[in-house]
């Protein structure tokens, strides 16, 4: 028959394996914030460039206050258009690495041979 004492025991091992199970939670989920941060930081820079791009203009020239008021004023025109509602971070990173994809493109070398560029080295995850 078992003892308190075989509880107690027990109920102390599985305490300390609770503990693990925390401690290997709160690690993943710092990963997770991590990882997060990056792939928002790399839309934010691809959606700059779009911006660029699109404005035909160097990093330097432009007027990010011209930029805001721009697009407060034409928030709900564009917002259902631009948003994709409900998306996780895996969907936006999937999305950013089909639009990495589309982007790469060939460029003449020297010898009349085509050369495919590389994305950025960068994006070690992609």
């Amino acid at each position: 028959m078992a003892t308190i004492q075989d509880f107690e025991e027990r109920i102390e091992k599985q305490k300390a394996e609770l503990a693990k199970l925390e401690a290997k939670k709160k690690e993943l989920e710092k990963k997770i914030r991590e990882r997060n941060r990056k792939w928002r930081s790399l839309v934010t820079h691809s959606a700059g460039e779009s911006v660029l791009s699109a404005v035909g203009c160097a990093w330097q020239e432009l007027d990010l206050d011209a930029l805001d008021r721009f697009l407060a004023s034409h928030a709900d025109e564009v917002s259902d258009m631009l948003t994709a509602h409900g998306s996780t971070p895996e969907d936006a990173k999937a999305r950013l690495d089909a639009r990495k994809k589309k982007t790469v493109k060939t460029e003449p070398v020297a010898d009349g041979w085509e050369q495919t560029a590389e994305p950025d080295s960068e994006n070690s995850d992609w």
